[in-house]
């Protein structure tokens, strides 16, 4: 969602909403220089740029998370005391925007203020409408931030409370499918701290043994016999979050999963046409590259979201021109390479083989086919919040 966000954050700057789902993005992914940035912007003057209009209660209710990740336990008490008069409110901005009981932000306000009684009251508060109105998930967020202040709070009894709730809801995370939740849910589990560890990778197989492939997926194992479908995912699980032009899985051999020198499939990197870019313009693109970069980090300092957008703009253009022009081991690419003839055959691969994978194991199925893109270029993007180990 990040694209999106800061896309409608730059198009629609009067709408302070975005810029609270912004903060509060960056500080579910643990970026804090960005949330603090962020956040400290919208808290001026305690949060008067926020207008009290039909998305007040949203963008409000996304903000005291922020705070709690930065430690800012002064702004936490201010949000506290905003938002204590909408408790008994459900949060809703439209019929697709719907997070649940507000006293879930206000406990987590409470927590990170320090005001430990508020926080539990409002935590049970919210576990209950939650419950009431069968909104699991937001019941289940509820249960492991109350589960948290009460690990901060430090009685026995409390950490024996804890370690129910935390149970009750990873059970609730299991079942619909909210790892990235079940991931902290776990790490609270089992270290019994309020401060849950960065999640631990979940261990997977995706390996090659002579023949058939070895797959092993949350509890799921099967062999599949070998095809030019499972040697491309091989190389896009071992590869999470790049891009690859299809182009260079097209070149992957037959002995192994990784890319190789050559295709077995008729679909040749080599050509006799010349390059796409030469060494000159080569040099020029990583030169404009690098002033770019230079551009966002600059623009970013002096908050002039529009002209880091700009920037970036480009340079995703001029990467993409890159990498047409270089293969993935830096030699030159040839100007006609059958790109589009690899697109297809890979595509066509690909589709292939997820249901076959499917057929032995739904999980794994649905998790490709979320997570797996096919065109010109491919690529592998989990979820970074519940990270997985592919041995390959």
């Amino acid at each position: 969602m990040e694209e999106v966000i800061r896309r409608s954050v730059d198009e629609y700057p009067w709408y302070p909403v975005f810029r609270c789902a912004l903060a509060h993005m960056n500080a579910e992914v643990g970026r804090e220089h960005q949330a603090r940035r962020a956040f400290l912007e919208l808290a001026e003057d305690r949060f008067a740029s926020i207008p009290r209009d039909n998305q007040w209660l949203l963008a409000m209710s996304l903000l005291p998370e922020v705070a709690r990740f930065l430690g800012d336990a002064e702004n936490a008490a201010i949000l506290h005391d905003l938002l204590l008069p909408f408790e008994e409110l459900n949060v809703m901005f439209a019929p697709e925007l719907v997070t649940g009981s507000m006293a879930g932000a206000v406990g987590v306000a409470a927590e990170t203020a320090g005001r430990w009684d508020a926080a539990v009251s409002a935590f049970e508060t919210a576990i209950a409408r939650n419950s009431r109105m069968g909104a699991l998930p937001a019941r289940a967020r509820a249960q492991h931030d109350y589960a948290r202040a009460l690990l901060g709070r430090g009685g026995r009894a409390d950490r024996d409370r804890s370690a129910d709730l935390v149970r009750s809801a990873l059970a609730t995370a299991e079942e619909l499918g909210m790892p990235a939740l079940a991931a902290r849910l776990t790490a609270l589990l089992e270290t019994g701290t309020a401060e849950a560890p960065t999640p631990a990778s979940r261990a997977a197989v995706f390996r090659r043994e002579g023949e058939y492939w070895s797959i092993a997926f949350e509890g799921d194992a099967f062999r599949l016999r070998d095809s030019k479908g499972l040697r491309y995912l091989a190389v896009l699980l071992a590869r999470p979050g790049h891009e690859v032009l299809a182009l260079d899985l097209a070149s992957v051999g037959p002995e192994r999963g990784g890319l190789g020198p050559a295709a077995d499939d008729g679909l040749s990197v080599e050509g006799g046409g010349g390059e796409v870019l030469d060494r000159q313009a080569r040099d020029a693109y990583r030169r404009r590259l690098e002033d770019l970069r230079d551009t966002v980090v600059e623009a970013e300092s002096w908050g002039d979201a529009e002209r880091a957008a700009r920037a970036r703009e480009e340079m995703e253009f001029l990467a993409r021109e890159l990498a047409a022009g270089v293969g993935l081991g830096g030699r030159p690419r040839p100007a006609v390479s059958p790109a589009e003839r690899a697109r297809q055959s890979v595509t066509k691969a690909i589709k292939g083989a997820l249901p076959r994978i499917s057929d032995q194991s739904p999980k794994l199925g649905a998790h490709l086919e979320t997570t797996v893109r096919t065109g010109t270029f491919c690529s592998y993007t989990p979820d970074p919040r519940a990270p997985i180990a592919w041995v390959t």
